[in-house]
């Protein structure tokens, strides 16, 4: 037999703790005639309180649906979370495929179009939608169908343009690999983004001239100098640094020049 552990009241739900381990929600009557250390049957105190659970759930399963549109798992989680038993979620979530108010494939198409209009790539969506705990192949199948390699392609053109405004101020390898990794984290496929990308992007002519650039490059130079460093040793560490990046030689030499001439003058 059974143990009740731990008996939970509160104004919504009524909680008995099973064994120190499984957490049970059950009708109020119910609940109020048990006592702490009761050996219990759990089917036969779930079957006394069915009828209340089952329209309990219902009720909370359709509110919960009022406010979007929602997947199977994501009803079993919701209700799971709540402590109805096993019998009276599946139940409800048969009863609620039957009234046709859960669909998992027109879940997947409303959730795709949504993301996709937001310019998420199809792996994430994809991703996503597994981690709901919808079938892989009905996802996959159901993606593939309404959002297309063309359309995903011209959504990341568009995205690469705005990375590309937003990050106007960087010389152009360091963007480049900035908006790649910005794209593939969007869940765009990074074959996808590195044979469309260069098309796309470019950069500011002036950029040499770019006084947040210079900044920056100036910082890494002093973290260097402020422990003691003398800048000619600290150019080979900045140099190479910001070479990787794809910094113009004309660039770091201007930001050289400017940090001797003022230590010179300091000294």
């Amino acid at each position: 037999m059974d143990v009740i552990t731990k008996i939970t009241k509160t104004k919504r739900e009524y909680n008995v703790t099973i064994n120190d381990e499984k957490v049970l929600r059950l009708e109020k009557k119910i609940i109020n005639k048990l006592k702490l250390e009761d050996e219990v049957d759990i089917d036969e105190l779930i079957k006394e309180s069915y009828d209340d659970l089952y329209d309990t759930a219902l009720n909370m399963a359709l509110n919960y649906l009022s406010y979007a549109m929602r997947c199977e798992g994501e009803i079993l989680d919701y209700l799971g979370k709540k402590h109805f038993p096993d019998i009276v979620i599946n139940d409800v979530l048969n009863r609620l495929l039957e009234l046709k108010y859960v669909n998992d494939e027109d879940y997947i198409e409303n959730f795709t179009r949504s993301k996709s209009a937001s310019l998420i790539g199809r792996n994430k969506i994809k991703n996503d939608l597994i981690k709901k705990g919808i079938d892989v192949s009905l996802v996959l199948k159901t993606v593939e169908m309404c959002f297309s390699m063309e359309e995903e392609t011209e959504n990341l053109s568009e995205f690469i343009s705005k990375q590309d405004k937003k990050h106007s101020e960087l010389f152009y390898r360091e963007k480049r690999d900035k908006i790649i990794n910005s794209a593939v984290r969007k869940g765009y496929d990074y074959k996808l983004v590195n044979s469309v990308i260069d098309d796309i992007i470019s950069e500011d002519e002036n950029i040499s001239e770019n006084t947040k650039l210079k900044e920056k490059i100036k910082k890494r130079f002093y973290k260097y100098i402020n422990k003691g460093e003398e800048l000619e040793k600290v150019k080979y560490k900045v140099f190479p640094f910001f070479y990787a990046k794809g910094y113009s030689e004309e660039i770091l030499s201007s930001v050289y020049n400017e940090i001797l001439e003022e230590m010179e003058n300091e000294g």
